[in-house]
């Protein structure tokens, strides 16, 4: 419904204006399906209207401006500041008393701060905070920003000049790619990011819930687990395997979703994570494993074709023909209308680990490519991670491909 197209690709003010109302009504009387079109519907009006004067400001100096504000404000603890009292106004001179900033500085700050409405203003100009404030405020949610302004930003900054270096091919060495480009290292992404506790400790946070708000896979209207992985399992065998799970987050929530599940899971990842997993089910058994090494249980964006289709066939030894269902919580990149979301993950990929996100023809040619055919996607949410099963080649296909 967010179309606002007239006549040969042109922007139609009154059809994107008719497009908000209704949206607008609909997601006010409780259809919060229509969210997402009405958030778009309101972005193409921005776009239409906005003078690309204003427009090159705002993503050139202004949003990039707002991001190193963040990140200065989370180090000093503003938001936070914002918080007490009951989130009453303050001015800056007492939050900069609080935050042991300089008045002058804290005032710059909080003035974009509160123009990129990240925090709220008063017309007597006092300071106060929003629903995005108090978000930000959380660890997982700040965590983001301090990952994304040192973690992945060198790596978007450094982007085009890297492309300039290879001649503008699409980037597919991990080695030698634009991570270690941006963070002038010889290590790949991850052995970087250990060497480094505070961005890991703030990505874990941020991974820990960057699906909240969105489906949970193993919800029954998502993926069908009863038909098409709990029916007909073994009972005494394993039913399920997260490899690369981290702190064992998904196979509680599958837990939680299915208690009376029948089967042992197992939570795999590389030895130092799975260790500081906390407060595990005890029906969940930790494995320390490197998935590039042979699956040891009889049962990818981050990584490129190559290094992908290795963890893949350390996986298919391990799986029975008829049987084993492999799932990947992945992006699939529709070839029209992708989403921001999608897109930008895409090129965050390219830079952090010179990988992708892939369309459903990239990722039946990868699979195949590990004797895997895909028997269906499954997906709630058009820009959220699809659930891509797959089965050794010969298994039956769902109607849902």
């Amino acid at each position: 419904m967010a179309t606002t197209l007239s006549g040969p690709y042109t922007f139609d003010l009154g059809r994107t204006l008719q497009d908000i109302s209704t949206l607008g009504a609909q997601f006010q009387s409780g259809e919060t399906s229509s969210r997402d079109d009405l958030i778009e519907a309101a972005r193409s009006l921005v776009t239409g209207i906005e003078p690309p004067r204003e427009a090159i400001l705002r993503m050139a100096i202004s949003e990039p401006a707002r991001n190193t504000a963040l990140r200065v404000a989370v180090d000093i603890g503003l938001l936070d500041h914002l918080l007490e009292g009951g989130g009453s106004p303050r001015d800056s001179t007492e939050l900069a008393t609080l935050c042991r900033a300089d008045p002058v500085l804290l005032n710059r700050l909080l003035k974009h701060l509160a123009a990129m409405q990240v925090i709220g203003e008063t017309p007597e100009g006092l300071y106060y905070p929003n629903n995005l404030t108090r978000a930000l405020t959380k660890p997982e949610n700040n965590g983001g920003i301090i990952w994304g302004v040192e973690g992945i930003g060198p790596t978007l900054h450094q982007l085009p000049a890297y492309l300039t270096s290879i001649g503008y091919k699409n980037p597919d060495d991990d080695v030698k790619g634009p991570w270690q480009f941006a963070h002038k290292t010889d290590l790949m992404h991850w052995p970087w990011v250990a060497e480094h506790p505070r961005l890991h400790k703030a990505f874990n946070a941020y991974m820990s819930v960057h699906q909240t708000g969105g489906s949970f896979w193993a919800d029954g209207s998502f993926y069908p687990v009863q038909e098409r992985l709990i029916q007909g399992a073994d009972p005494e065998g394993v039913l399920l395997v997260d490899v690369g799970g981290g702190k064992g987050h998904d196979l509680q929530q599958f837990i939680d979703h299915f208690p009376k599940f029948k089967g042992q899971l197992v939570l795999q990842d590389m030895p130092e994570v799975v260790a500081d997993a906390e407060n595990l089910d005890p029906r969940i058994r930790p494995i320390g494993h490197n998935f590039f090494e042979a699956q040891p249980v009889k049962v990818l964006h981050d990584w490129t074709d190559d290094r992908a289709r290795q963890i893949l066939s350390a996986l298919t030894p391990a799986m029975r023909a008829n049987y084993s269902k492999l799932l990947l919580s992945e992006h699939v990149v529709p070839e029209v209308k992708a989403s921001w979301k999608v897109t930008g993950t895409d090129l965050a990929m390219m830079g952090n680990f010179a990988s992708m996100e892939r369309s459903r023809a990239q990722w039946q040619s990868l699979l195949s490519s590990a004797g895997l055919e895909i028997t269906g996607i499954f997906n709630k949410e058009a820009d959220s991670e699809s659930i891509i099963e797959a089965m050794l080649t010969g298994g039956s296909k769902s109607s849902k491909v």
